[in-house]
Formats: structure tokens, sequence, C-alpha cells
């Protein structure tokens, strides 16, 4: 009679909640990946080098959703990808098939991602549109230089087309990367690590802290479930969590825990411009070895939005730069300091012989930006209408 009570309490309780779990943890197998226990396996890595995760579905709860002509509204945004780990409906599967004309490569970080934009609104589609050109979306969030070098190499071995041209946006995840590297050589920690490190040691004598993170790893799904349900009647989109605490723009997090370099270093600047050489040594051997001349390579200056004064009606989420002393720098000196760092690496493009774009800084407004660097839909539209605009003339 014990062991039947037993399975009756099993399969009374337990059961529905395992049921229960596992279908939250197939709902949310892209959001979850590897703290999927049951589905993580379906989870498939994109064929291309540095791509999404392949057929993925993303839905994000984004404060800028809609259309260009729209003002920013919440509101679910939806990323698909094919099993190149490109961006839909701007994919590589469904330009390899166009037979009518060739497409532009787009190849950059999360600016070129847009993954806060409206599906058919980044930049990449809104080219596809007003061009009638295909378009191929391999944006993905912290790429930088040398990843789309590993991208575009994957694309000439993968693909059955080649694109006519492609154009490569990563100065400003190529500059995250470098100072990142410099920060890991250097061997110090942020204090935002040790500090958790210190947090999370003083809360594991706590049974609560111990239940907790233990729930977290048996039940993913619905503790995924729990925070989507709570993010909703927040007065935050899901994606503005992250931007609160000062997140994402690698660069502002140099110095802002501890020490790490003097951003007008004259030895810095050197250091710097042999981290983009070399980039440029490695993009120039791929474009060799698969015969693609390298005038049909464009380089993409991202813009920023430091400079601008008057912000518009949703928060000011800039991560501004912070110098040597960990004093976080205002408008003109954070915009200066990226500036100069944008132009050396477009001038070590233009001396190699590379064509080098930028959207006119006139033409630019505060409302193209969520934040330091990533873009609104109506940001993404004028820059994949700048994309149509320039590459038309280059034919």
């Amino acid at each position: 009679m014990k062991y039947i009570r037993y399975f009756y309490f099993l399969g009374l309780y337990l059961a529905p909640i395992l049921f229960i779990e596992l279908a939250f943890q197939y709902i949310y197998r892209f959001d979850l990946l590897s703290r999927s226990w049951a589905w993580s396996g379906m989870v498939k890595p994109s064929l291309l080098p540095n791509g999404l995760p392949a057929k993925a579905d993303y839905i994000y709860d984004s404060r800028w959703a809609g259309t260009p002509s729209e003002s920013p509204s919440r509101g679910p945004v939806r990323l698909r990808t094919d099993k190149y780990g490109t961006i839909l409906p701007s994919g590589l599967s469904r330009a390899s098939k166009d037979t009518s004309s060739g497409y532009v490569l787009f190849c950059g970080g999360s600016t070129t991602e847009s993954s806060s934009v409206s599906e058919g609104f980044r930049p990449a589609d809104v080219f596809a549109k007003l061009s009638k050109q295909g378009a191929v979306n391999a944006g993905k969030s912290g790429k930088d230089m040398y990843g789309c070098i590993e991208t575009i190499d994957g694309i000439f071995r993968l693909a059955t087309k080649r694109p006519s041209r492609i154009v490569i946006a990563t100065n400003v995840n190529t500059l995250m990367s470098f100072a990142q590297e410099k920060i890991r050589n250097q061997g110090s920690l942020s204090a935002s690590v040790v500090k958790n490190s210190v947090k999370d040691s003083h809360l594991s004598a706590d049974p609560l802290y111990s239940i907790k993170k233990y729930i977290l790893q048996v039940f993913p799904g619905i503790s995924r479930f729990a925070t989507k349900l709570r993010i909703e009647n927040s007065p935050y989109a899901e994606q503005e969590f992250g931007l609160i605490s000062g997140c994402c723009h690698g660069a502002s997090e140099v110095n802002r825990y501890s020490s790490n370099f003097d951003w007008n270093s004259d030895e810095l600047k050197l250091e710097y411009a042999q981290h983009v050489e070399n980039g440029l040594n490695q993009l120039k051997a791929v474009l060799l070895k698969h015969d693609f001349p390298a005038e049909n390579v464009l380089i993409f200056k991202e813009p920023h939005s430091f400079s601008f004064k008057v912000w518009p009606s949703w928060p000011d989420y800039r991560q501004w730069l912070s110098d040597y002393n960990g004093r976080q720098l205002n408008s003109q000196e954070s915009s200066q300091i990226t500036d100069n760092f944008d132009e050396l690496y477009a001038n070590l493009f233009l001396n190699a012989g590379f064509k080098v774009l930028a959207f006119p800084e006139e033409k630019l407004s505060s409302e193209y930006f969520i934040d330091a660097v990533h873009l609104t839909s109506k940001g993404a539209f004028e820059i994949g209408k700048y994309y149509a605009q320039v590459i038309s003339l280059l034919r």
C-alpha cells in the first residue's frame, strides 16, 4: 500500500509538473540553449562560422517594435534564422536560390543583426526592398572583423552562389574585442566579477539561495516562463534590463570597474592599429584564396549617438566611456574618443585599398538610436536606405 500511495503521488503531482517543464523547455529552447536538459540537442549550430543558431525562432519583448514610420512602441519582435544562421527574411538560403540577381552580404555585430527591430525592417531587409537586390543578413551580436572574416570564408566554401558585394560593419565590435583581449592579457578581474564571486560565496551558505539555484537548474523552462511573466507586468521591456545595468557596448566597460588603460595613449592607438592590420591581412588572404576582388568589399563605419545633446522620449541608455581613473566621460569626451578610434579603423582600410562608407553625420538623428550604437527601426531604415543609394552608384 505504501508503494501504491508513492506512485499515486508521483502520477498526481510530479508527472504534470514534468510535462509542463518539458513544454516550456521546448518553447524557450533557443533562449535556454545548453540550460535545457531536455531539448538542447534540438538547437543546431549554424552551418556558417560565427552564425546564430540554425533555424532559430526568437520572440523578443522590445520597446522599439513597429515600423520606421511609427513612433517606437513596446511589442513582440521576431528574429528567425535559416540553416546557415543568417537572419530572415534576408537569409542565405533564399539568396542562394534566387537566380534573378546577385546578392549583397552584410556582415557585422548587433547593429547589423538589429534584434530590437521588427522583422523586415532591419538594414539588410530595407536595402533589399529599395534596391531590388538580394541581401544576406549575417549579423550577430558581438561579431567583430575577425568573426566576419571567418563568416565570409564560410560563405565562399559552403554557399552555392557567391555574393556580388560584401559590406563589413564591425568598427564598434572590433574596438570592443581589442579592449577585452587587452584586459584579459592584463590578468585583471573586473570589480563586478569579484563582487559577484564574493556574493555567490556568501549566499551559498543560505539554504534559500541554494534551493533557488537548484530550482533554476532542474526547472529552467518553468523559471524562464516565470521571468517572462514578470517582465510582461514590468514597465520595462525584456531587452531594457541589460541596458539599465550598463550593458551592451563593450567599450564602455573599459575602466568602469578597474583602471585598464588610457584611451588617449599613443601606445594604445598603435596597438589597436596593429590589431586591425592583422585582421586586414587575414581578410586579404581570404579574398585572394577565393578570387574575390577587394574593390567589391565595402567597409561601413557604424555611427554612434554620443554627440547628441537632446534625447528622444525613451530613456537615455547611452553607455558613456570612462577614463583611466574611472570617471564617467561626458558626451563630448565619449564622442571624441570613439571618433578617434573609428577614424583610425577607417583609415587603415582606406590605405589598404578598400572603399569606406560612412552615413552623413549631418543627417543623423538621436531618434535613430536605442543607446550609444544600437538602432531603432527608424535608424535601421535610414542605414538600409543609405546602403541602397550608395551601392546602386557603384554598379
